[in-house]
């Protein structure tokens, strides 16, 4: 079981990857193995070498290099059966070329497990922490507290705690973890094998959650590794049936087929052919109701033409007849001033005489 165990400074990681390798059996790689490995890769006459020999000589470790000395070293045969990874991957790019670089190898991560505790609890724990000068036995002053204040219950030697702005010291680095970790949890939970652990409560509490999360993910893992088996089967037993079938069967069966295929294809161009048909018939229909709609609006027209003629000459009519009778009176009244004049004409000659 490949593992790697994280959370913040002061969950308690040192302790739950030594109860692992207690029960499990799977061996700590920490930093001080890979600062080994970058020592004993810089003795090499090569390129890895060349790189190893420029880091130490620079002080500081490029992630291409980090990546490379991990990878010799999680590859080693010694650890085929697994191991807990510490301290490592510090941010999200590591944690991807690295996971990248053994799934390449056909050893992936198999379980990432995150120590969650609350982040209050966490300042009690380190802020309250005292040590002792003599034997290094630890206190808590808010969780386990001497005996003695000031004085060691193992050895009676003095104890010491934490100089003056600490807490403000550890909430910061709290913050900067919390910033840098969650990339890296992001990119975990995308490939599906991050676990979170309850971290809050006593130190027995957390291995049980710890161990029921390794438990589990072993329990996946034989799973996964045996759901192949059953498909090699059927598989088989297809191959052993097709093999018992005569030639000739085969031979009926692929002329069965091939008539099916004729048969459909002649279905297929039968209905094809009377759709079109159909299609004919509805476009013909369509075509001789548009010629008779034009047909019966140009009579419409026609008709409507010869009614507003008939109008007019109903019209013209009376106004001939107005003007014929205006045109006798005119004349009957130019035939009475002749005979008027013509009686005047008449008595002027007579009275002359």
């Amino acid at each position: 079981m490949r593992i790697i165990l994280m959370g913040p400074p002061g969950s308690g990681k040192a302790a739950i990857s030594r109860k692992i390798t207690e029960k499990y059996g799977l061996p700590v790689i920490g930093m001080e193995e890979v600062a080994e490995a970058l020592s004993a890769m810089a003795g090499q006459e090569d390129e890895s070498g060349r790189l190893a020999r420029d880091a130490i000589a620079a002080g500081r470790v490029s992630d291409e290099v980090c990546n490379l000395v991990l990878k010799r070293v999680l590859l080693r045969d010694d650890l085929a059966k697994g191991y807990v990874l510490l301290g490592y991957p510090k941010d999200a790019a590591q944690a991807e070329a690295l996971h990248t670089a053994l799934k390449q190898a056909g050893r992936p991560f198999d379980r990432v497990i995150m120590i969650d505790i609350d982040r209050d609890e966490l300042m009690e724990r380190r802020v309250g922490r005292i040590d002792c000068d003599s034997c290094g036995a630890q206190y808590n002053l808010y969780v386990n507290p001497p005996m003695v204040e000031g004085v060691c219950d193992l050895c009676g030697g003095r104890l010491t705690r934490r100089p003056r702005g600490y807490e403000e010291n550890i909430s910061n680095q709290l913050r900067e973890y919390d910033v840098a970790v969650q990339p890296i949890l992001d990119y975990f939970q995308k490939e599906g094998i991050l676990t979170l652990v309850d971290g809050n409560g006593t130190e027995d509490a957390l291995w049980r959650n710890v161990q029921q999360a390794i438990d589990a993910a072993m329990a996946a893992k034989i799973e996964s590794s045996e759901a192949p088996a059953a498909p090699q089967k059927t598989e088989k037993k297809k191959a052993a049936t097709k093999k018992k079938t005569t030639p000739g069967k085969t031979k009926a069966a692929a002329a069965k087929a091939t008539s099916k295929k004729t048969v459909t294809k002649k279905a297929a161009t039968k209905k094809a052919a009377k759709k079109k048909a159909a299609a004919k018939k509805t476009a013909k229909k369509a075509a001789t109701k548009k010629t008779a709609a034009k047909k019966k609006a140009a009579a419409a027209k026609t008709t409507k033409k010869a009614a507003t003629k008939k109008v007019a000459k109903k019209k013209a009519a009376p106004k001939k007849a107005v003007k014929k009778a205006a045109a006798k009176k005119t004349a009957v009244k130019k035939k009475a001033v002749k005979k008027t004049a013509k009686k005047k004409a008449a008595k002027k000659r007579s009275a002359r005489r």
